[in-house]
């Protein structure tokens, strides 16, 4: 990639260099052994050394060019959800606007300031996942009873103000004239395909990488688009579309984003506890545990996910474990023994790890030094769970009490 890289900087404006810039983008994307490369390893552009962690023109101009394609992949999708959502209205609801559709946005740290593509350069995100978004709706209510329009005599909707739901990425079902879903032979409702906001995605995905959809012939003898091809691409690029139901979303829906993902609101009870353990466990497991099994796959794209599922364990310590035991510590008022502490195997567990692709320090070192504690990254993630399960479980009742105050004075926001 660097090399086609370093031509387009000397022609920016010549097509065939533009075009081969972003075919290497795209071979390093479903190349996650070159990821890791591009993202740990020093390389030398503009006669500079660009570190691990440091800024990196060419990570810059990587990042930039799926940007680009992922804005665009989202603008159509959400065009047809759009359109797939107004021709299932409920009586009396007025059609949607490209404005109630839109991709889940989710902010680390309240009111944190934008970074620019320089600073972003630092690394390259290994994936995309995303989830789609719809202005949520109600029957508009007045002392107990349902409004409805003098016109028509059907329910008034009505926006609920600063709420949106998800969108289901799974495909809808083929109905009767009942509105049942139809039984296939297997027992299971037929899906049809390409309905849900995941075939959507990974559809529009395709053709904006490829120009065009993939096509094949159908039963009738006509082209349709071949949405496994598409499902195998969006797999192989590593992109998925989520909701709140998914195995890596946190908790129980939005209200549980807020305390997993802001800064400010770490230590604030979730809804569901139990669910957002295990969104950790499976962001450990999908890279560590899934694709590092997968067959057929090279010794270093196995080495990339093994990396990947580390670090994706290092992230999550430092992000769901170690802030909710330090506020609980802190509302507690530090007391020495501390109220809630990290055990010492889990605390080392994460050392050993937050030190791969350092000083040549590589997976399997890691798992050498695990191993000597009777101990693997999937033990380590599922002792966290635990931590953050009982920590919110089995609180002292003045803690609770406690946390419950500060609670209150969060923003409701």
């Amino acid at each position: 990639m660097k090399d086609s890289w370093e031509k387009l900087q000397s022609n920016p404006n010549d097509p065939a260099a533009q075009k081969a810039f972003e075919d290497a983008c795209e071979k390093v994307q479903q190349d996650k052994h070159a990821m890791t490369v591009l993202n740990d390893e020093p390389h030398n552009v503009n006669g500079k050394t660009c570190k691990p962690g440091e800024q990196s023109p060419l990570r810059r101009d990587f990042n930039e060019h799926w940007n680009g394609v992922y804005e665009g992949t989202h603008l159509s999708t959400r065009q047809r959800l759009l359109e797939q959502a107004n021709k299932n209205l409920r009586p009396g609801e007025k059609p949607y606007t490209l404005d109630d559709i839109q991709v889940a946005q989710i902010t680390n740290v309240k009111d944190s300031k934008p970074k620019t593509p320089d600073e972003k350069s630092i690394r390259c995100t290994l994936d995309q996942d995303v989830t789609y978004r719809i202005t949520k709706r109600v029957k508009k209510v007045v002392d107990g009873k349902e409004v409805k329009d003098p016109k028509t005599g059907l329910p008034v909707w009505e926006d609920v103000k600063g709420s949106m739901e998800d969108i289901s990425p799974d495909n809808k079902f083929v109905r009767n004239s009942k509105g049942e879903p139809i039984i296939g032979e297997d027992g299971k409702p037929i899906e049809e395909k390409g309905t849900g906001a995941r075939d959507i995605y990974n559809q529009e995905f395709y053709k904006t990488q490829k120009g065009d959809y993939p096509y094949k012939i159908g039963p009738d003898g006509k082209p349709v688009i071949d949405q496994d091809a598409c499902n195998r691409y969006a797999e192989d690029m590593d992109q998925s579309v989520n909701d709140e139901h998914s195995a890596e979303s946190y908790g129980g829906g939005q209200e549980d984003i807020k305390p997993a993902t802001r800064g400010d609101m770490k230590g604030k009870p979730y809804k569901d506890v139990v669910a957002t353990s295990k969104a950790m466990e499976y962001k450990v497991n999908e890279w560590y545990g899934i694709k590092a099994d997968k067959k057929g796959i090279s010794p270093e794209a196995r080495v990339a996910y093994k990396k990947e599922g580390m670090r994706q364990l290092t992230k999550q310590y430092r992000n769901q474990i170690v802030p909710v035991i330090n506020k609980y510590n802190e509302l507690a008022n530090n007391p020495n023994p501390p109220v809630v502490k990290i055990p010492d195997n889990v605390r080392t567990g994460f050392e050993i790890m937050e030190r791969v692709g350092k000083n040549g320090f590589t997976p399997a070192d890691a798992e050498a030094a695990l191993a000597e504690m009777n101990e693997t990254p999937l033990t380590i993630v599922q002792k966290m769970s635990s931590i953050l399960e009982s920590g919110q479980k089995h609180m002292p009742a003045d803690l609770k009490q406690k946390v419950n105050e500060w609670v209150a004075t969060l923003p409701d926001e």
